[in-house]
């Protein structure tokens, strides 16, 4: 099995990782992340959560993730903004503890998201006692949607290198 988890879904698939190969359980044969920093690095300033509405949705607008339709749906954001703010409270507050996966991890970067420094990503090489590969497309955070047949070919060349067992 692999895992793949994009943002703080990055951190998310690191941490059931994580938790399973603690447990005895055989851990993925890779972990691929995407528009994910380093999850035992902590980030100093962002506190997105804390924004005040009007400054939040306007982050959210900037971030290229939500389509526009629903960010401007003043009844739906009223539903929505509780829930994404407990998503960026985890994404802006957590720090996993330093741990070494006995999986290679594969990382997936844009190259023009400007919130993911390079040192954000090269810290991925820490937490594993195997491999870390980067491949870095064209677009912002959320590339993958930007760049899906090139992110989902990727994806198909590391599944297609697994060893399959009888």
């Amino acid at each position: 099995y692999v895992f793949f988890g994009h943002s703080l879904g990055g951190r998310v698939a690191f941490e059931l990782a994580k938790q399973l190969q603690q447990s005895g359980f055989a851990p993925p044969e890779n972990l691929i992340v995407s528009g994910s920093r380093a999850p035992h690095l902590s980030v100093a300033g962002h506190g997105l959560h804390q924004m005040p509405d009007p400054e939040f949705i306007e982050k959210l607008k900037q971030l290229n993730g939500t389509p526009i339709e629903v960010l401007n749906h003043s009844e739906l954001m009223e539903l929505l903004l509780p829930m994404l703010r407990a998503d960026f409270q985890i994404s802006d507050t957590y720090i996993a503890e330093h741990f070494k996966l006995a999986c290679p991890i594969r990382v997936f970067h844009g190259k023009q998201d400007v919130d993911i420094t390079m040192s954000h990503i090269n810290a991925w090489k820490d937490l594993t006692q195997s491999s870390m590969e980067l491949k870095i497309f064209d677009g912002d955070h959320f590339f993958i949607h930007q760049q899906r047949p090139q992110v989902l070919e990727e994806i198909n060349l590391i599944l297609s290198e697994l060893t399959v067992l009888d």
